[in-house]
């Protein structure tokens, strides 16, 4: 806790630190609510909401290392070309 309250770790390391219950759904709503504050500041320069809509359907999908766009899944010992 001392750590948190010096700005020494982020509230991720904090719920990691304390074993936190629960703390992957509660990690996956703080990046949420920031991406929604993202959005937020999108729509108000201009972004049209349904852009924003499926932007945010778009950046919600589960990542995995394959679906990441331009990225290719090099195997152990293998270098990217």
């Amino acid at each position: 806790m001392a750590l948190y309250g010096a700005n020494a770790i982020d509230r991720i390391a904090l719920l990691d630190d304390v074993n936190y219950p629960n703390r992957k759904a509660v990690i996956e709503r703080m990046g949420e609510t920031q991406l929604d504050e993202a959005l937020n500041i999108l729509i108000e320069s201009g972004l049209p909401e349904e852009q924003a809509a499926q932007l945010k359907q778009f950046l919600m999908q589960p990542q995995t290392e394959t679906d990441q766009p331009g990225v290719e899944k090099v195997s152990k010992g293998q270098e990217a070309v």
